[in-house]
């Protein structure tokens, strides 16, 4: 199986005024992502399914590469995928989707770190840090016991720029 993890885009400052499950992705943020949804589709990214953080800028990343992945990806909310999310419950989303030739996670740091790094034990210095936007692809390599390789992690301008 392989996994694409992905850190959701450019989201609005926190304020005293909302929740952080509300902050929205900004225009930019919006743009890039969208941008990214068409050159994974280039780079041959076809997930089974994209699943989400229930968060407003995760779904929102989640739908727009959706949109841009042709067919479009079915878009899953899984409340599981919150920003202090451990790789104990990826592995229980990944045993649930274990028929899957490929999945998508759009989620949070640190969470997206933390699961990157599980799985790819032997590269952990090369998988933590996700900018937003970055994608970084896993080969699954065994289930129930979640292990994975580094396939490759990119930044949104990285792939869009070697797509374009």
């Amino acid at each position: 199986m392989l996994l694409y993890i992905v850190r959701h885009g450019i989201a609005e400052r926190p304020n005293g005024f909302m929740q952080d499950r509300d902050r929205s992705l900004t225009e930019e943020g919006k743009t890039i992502v969208s941008q990214l949804g068409k050159a994974l589709f280039k780079k041959g990214v076809h997930p089974d399914a994209i699943i989400t953080s229930p968060y407003l800028r995760a779904k929102q990343t989640a739908d727009l590469l959706a949109a841009g992945l042709n067919p479009p990806s079915i878009v899953e909310v899984d409340d599981r995928l919150k920003p202090n999310s451990t790789p104990a419950l990826l592995q229980e989303i990944l045993m649930e989707h274990s028929g899957a030739e490929s999945i998508m996670i759009v989620s949070h740091e640190p969470a997206v770190s933390d699961f990157a790094t599980a799985l790819c034990a032997n590269n952990a210095d090369r998988v933590y840090g996700f900018s937003p936007s970055s994608v970084c692809c896993v080969v699954i390599e065994s289930i129930p016991t979640i292990r994975g390789s580094l396939y490759w992690f990119e930044s949104a301008e990285e792939i869009i720029r070697s797509m374009s």
